[in-house]
């Protein structure tokens, strides 16, 4: 996936024109990486940045295995791949149950700064 995003996204114009029957398949493929497709919306966290490069490998963290491309081939696919009004929504409903469920696990009571982002996702 990781090839496919750089492939498409690393040309030198600043908008993809890409081929409408490769919108939908894009999109359900980036809904698998949900946790990874927000993390690098986000651009908080320090570790898509630093393995965000053509040349670094995917990685397992977690029990999971994660992704990263440089914010520009990243935002140029997705915003050709959100041409398509299914994709755009799949790919809208994919980050909305991410980030959902990111704020699902606040605990009911916090305050003050349990409310913030953990130190090294903004580091």
């Amino acid at each position: 996936m990781k090839d496919v995003l750089f492939a498409l996204g690393s040309g030198q114009s600043k908008k993809l024109d890409l081929d409408p029957a490769l919108r939908a398949p894009i999109a359900t493929a980036l809904a698998d990486y949900s946790p990874d497709v927000h993390e690098m919306l986000a651009g908080l966290d320090s570790t898509y940045v630093t393995k965000a490069s053509r040349d670094t490998p995917p990685w397992e963290a977690g029990g999971t295995h994660h992704l990263s491309v440089t914010a520009d081939a990243f935002r140029k696919t997705l915003r050709a791949v959100a041409e398509d009004p299914q994709a755009y929504a799949l790919l809208r409903m994919t980050e909305t149950r991410t980030a959902a469920g990111r704020l699902a696990a606040v605990p009911a009571d916090a305050t003050g700064s349990e409310l913030s982002l953990p130190p090294t996702k903004n580091a």
